[in-house]
């Protein structure tokens, strides 16, 4: 069996699970660039499994049609916009997608909120060019953070928020004031 693991820009395939429980009769091809058309096709024709790290390579039916070998598609998380998923299943194709805790979004977007609250990145980038305390941040305690969206996404962010003593006020057209209750903000 040979698998192809696409778009590994980071070089972190290989480190994420344990490919030795496969065998010694499965061969892993990692590519680290993204390329389309002929190339992309003749790179894959060999292959059984393609493993898909990120949304830069589409997976369509045009491309799934002149890949032989193609027997199965893995993605890194249980979505992925660049695979055609009805174009696998009508091919037989099997299709899964790896676990994930689920709370990376999350926890990325308060963190940037919370370096931009206190000024982090501009104080960093002044301190490398020999200056230092040039810019004050703010508290985040009191502040008020609107979210679009309250679900699985925006709940957690609004918890977060919350254990920063925030005011969270949430918005979507289909927002209703049970929900806002259940997570425990304001709805705007």
């Amino acid at each position: 069996m040979r698998i192809a693991i696409l778009d590994d820009w980071l070089d972190c395939a290989l480190d994420s699970c344990d490919w030795n429980r496969l065998g010694p009769d499965v061969t892993i091809d990692v590519f680290h660039d993204t390329i389309a058309g002929t190339a992309l096709v003749e790179r894959l024709q060999p292959h059984d499994i393609i493993c898909m790290m990120r949304e830069r390579t589409p997976v369509d039916a045009a491309l799934m049609d002149q890949l032989p070998n193609l027997k199965g598609i893995v993605t890194s998380g249980m979505r992925n916009a660049a695979l055609d998923i009805d174009a696998a299943k009508s091919r037989g194709l099997m299709v899964s997608g790896t676990g994930s805790p689920g709370h990376a979004t999350s926890e990325l977007a308060f963190t940037l909120i919370a370096m931009q609250a206190r000024q982090i990145f501009a104080s960093a980038t002044a301190m490398r060019g020999g200056k230092w305390q040039t810019h004050l941040g703010r508290d985040l305690r009191g502040a008020r953070l609107g979210i679009l969206g309250l679900g699985r996404l925006g709940a957690q962010l609004a918890g977060y928020a919350k254990a920063f003593g925030m005011e969270i006020q949430a918005w979507s057209q289909n927002l209703t004031k049970e929900r806002c209750d259940e997570v425990g903000v304001s709805v705007r």
